[in-house]
């Protein structure tokens, strides 16, 4: 979602995958899943180019910002 402000801490993201629902899996095997997805999901992109169309360079940190709702576990490496 570009624009859009992402206010994530692993706290938050933590708790989310917490649940007393006796089918769902431990945290941590959510949280491995979560992560092995989102890896997978940022693989299969196409990727940033190294030079915009105005031969500008591209900030890396930038395309992380803007794209940190999409990967909300693995984005924090970037940072």
């Amino acid at each position: 979602m570009k624009g859009k402000k992402c206010e994530l801490s692993l706290e938050s993201m933590l708790g989310d995958l917490s649940s007393d629902d006796e089918c769902s899996a431990q945290p941590r095997e959510r949280l491995q899943h979560e992560v092995e997805e989102q890896l997978e999901r940022y693989k299969s992109e196409k990727g940033l180019s190294f030079k915009d169309d105005r031969g500008s360079y591209n900030c890396p940190l930038i395309w992380w910002k803007e794209n940190c709702c999409q990967y909300p576990f693995i984005w924090m490496l970037a940072e």
